[in-house]
């Protein structure tokens, strides 16, 4: 016990108060997820339009590796088709990007811990499944309207051509797209984040936010963009027999074309992922700065 200035006898704490628990993250409340899902609503609508120019190639590219029909598509783009299906892009990012990335946040807390010098730190295992899950339960609500935006960039002509019940083939293939690509720009931004405040010990700032960024963009590349071509291989299968062939049309894809046709178009794939994710999280970030909050 500790006898005060008074006189009067105190219980010692059993705790060490001499010791600093740094946490980089704000504490998870209904206002605090409402106003990061806004946040990564704007990043994602404002990094979808500025990148959506750049979607056309990759998908010509994307179309010959895949023996795709380009009749959606002008024979070349114009100004005015670099844009085309731009609502369609501002849906995505309030149904899949803005959902995956705060599902995420909500998860990966129950994976975080305290290091050797009480840093809050998230776990390797507990950052991929959390960015699994996020990324699977997103895209189970966005596929329809995925499936619609590749078959063309018109609405009104996609609703007229497209059978309801076949919006949902290529779900699995779909599902698993998505994990690899939260992986990527979502799970591997906050792991490359603490890797680098922790060993170069960046501020946080914009030192910080780019290479996170950046790597981000080429991890979700790389782990997305094979199975994108298989699911766009897959959808090329006539209506009454993608739900039935579609592992033995897969294997024998893989058999007759070989792995390497499944990274055709990736450095176009690269060059638009990783520039999405720099004015993503820049956005996010900077928004989040703004309101006094601190970063992801």
């Amino acid at each position: 016990m500790d006898k005060d200035r008074n006189n009067y006898w105190h219980m010692r704490t059993p705790y060490d108060t001499s010791v600093v628990i740094r946490s980089y993250h704000e504490e998870l409340s209904l206002g605090n997820l409402f106003q990061f899902y806004a946040n990564t609503l704007v990043g994602a609508n404002i990094a979808g339009a500025l990148v959506h120019s750049m979607d056309v190639n990759p998908l010509r590219l994307l179309a010959k590796v895949t023996d795709m029909s380009l009749h959606q598509m002008s024979p070349e783009p114009s100004a005015k088709s670099l844009y085309a299906g731009i609502s369609t892009v501002l849906l995505r990012g309030f149904l899949f990007n803005s959902l995956r990335v705060t599902l995420y946040d909500v998860f990966r807390r129950q994976f975080f811990y305290m290091d050797a010098i009480n840093e809050e730190m998230i776990s390797i295992p507990g950052a991929l499944v959390s960015g699994s899950i996020a990324g699977c339960i997103a895209q189970a609500l966005y596929h329809p309207l995925e499936h619609l935006h590749r078959e063309a960039f018109s609405w009104t002509r996609a609703i007229k051509t497209i059978q309801s019940k076949s919006l949902w083939h290529a779900m699995p293939l779909s599902c698993t797209q998505a994990c690899l690509l939260t992986l990527g720009d979502v799970a591997a931004y906050d792991l490359s984040k603490q890797v680098l405040r922790k060993q170069l010990q960046l501020p946080e700032n914009l030192t910080l936010h780019l290479p996170a960024a950046l790597f981000a963009g080429l991890a979700a590349s790389l782990l997305s963009h094979p199975v994108e071509v298989m699911r766009l291989h897959l959808l090329q299968q006539p209506l009454n027999e993608r739900g039935k062939r579609s592992v033995e049309y897969l294997l024998k894809f893989m058999q007759e074309e070989g792995s390497s046709k499944l990274f055709k178009g990736l450095l176009p794939a690269c060059l638009r992922s990783s520039s999405w994710s720099v004015i993503f999280w820049l956005c996010v970030e900077q928004l989040r700065e703004w309101e006094g909050q601190r970063g992801f």
